[in-house]
């Protein structure tokens, strides 16, 4: 997927693609958990591809990358964080290509993330989603999700409603109901917590403070195998650095 990535960031840069290339990888985001591995592969890729050509910077900039990579990966979602670091909105503009934006996040935040042993792919969650849902669901979860953006950066006492959801989690809990019940419990606690991605991983956001007491709880819940990490959030997006 890295190759993959290089070769198409050098195309579209007009480069020629080297005759070898030897890549050594080391991949810290586990794979089929919902933290967006795949993408932090196509982006890594496509840095290295800017950071090969001279006019890699100017020609293929951030925008450009985060389209190139939902090209690649089809996630837009995934894509823009993993070049522009932080919290982003991501959307598809109407000509099909991937576009995000980086918002504010209160310095205080960080996330925990509670990762299970099993994988779960991201074709198999979409498909328990149901095509069509009913108005008054959508336009719940479009409501939190405006909120979501003012929750991270200026409210965060109000991200426990923010991240409330109607569309996904809920349809999906029987692909992962380990997951299910531990944000259920978790947000019985008071805590903002939710499905990462398509699942199976369950993330946290809150202050710091909040955050231990919620890997305290978390940790008692959870089964053997299951991993917690606390996460800053990141001040930077993808780059290149000489080894």
């Amino acid at each position: 997927m890295v190759a993959r990535a290089v070769a198409a960031g050098l195309s579209f840069l007009g480069e020629e693609q080297p005759a070898a290339l030897r890549l050594r990888c080391e991949n810290r985001i586990p794979h089929g958990r919902g933290l967006g591995s795949s993408s932090a592969a196509v982006v890594g890729g496509i840095a290295l591809a800017r950071a090969l050509s001279d006019r890699g910077e100017r020609v293929l900039d951030d925008a450009a990358a985060i389209a190139l990579a939902s090209e690649l990966e089809g996630h837009p979602d995934n894509a823009a964080p993993a070049v522009l670091g932080g919290a982003t909105v991501a959307w598809t503009a109407d000509g099909g290509g991937g576009c995000g934006v980086r918002v504010a996040v209160a310095p205080e935040l960080v996330a925990l993330v509670a990762i299970p042993a099993g994988a779960l792919s991201t074709s198999t969650a979409r498909g328990l989603l149901p095509a069509e849902v009913p108005m008054a669901d959508a336009v719940f979860n479009v409501s939190r999700a405006a909120l979501l953006v003012h929750a991270l950066g200026r409210a965060p006492e109000l991200l426990v409603e923010a991240t409330a959801d109607r569309l996904h989690q809920d349809r999906r809990q029987s692909a992962y109901p380990l997951s299910h019940a531990l944000v259920t419990d978790l947000r019985g606690a008071g805590f903002a917590a939710a499905i990462s991605g398509a699942g199976p991983s369950v993330v946290v956001v809150a202050p710091a403070a909040a955050a231990d007491r919620a890997a305290e709880q978390a940790a008692s819940l959870v089964a053997a195998g299951w991993v917690l990490e606390q996460l800053e959030v990141a001040g930077e997006g993808v780059r290149a650095a000489p080894a």
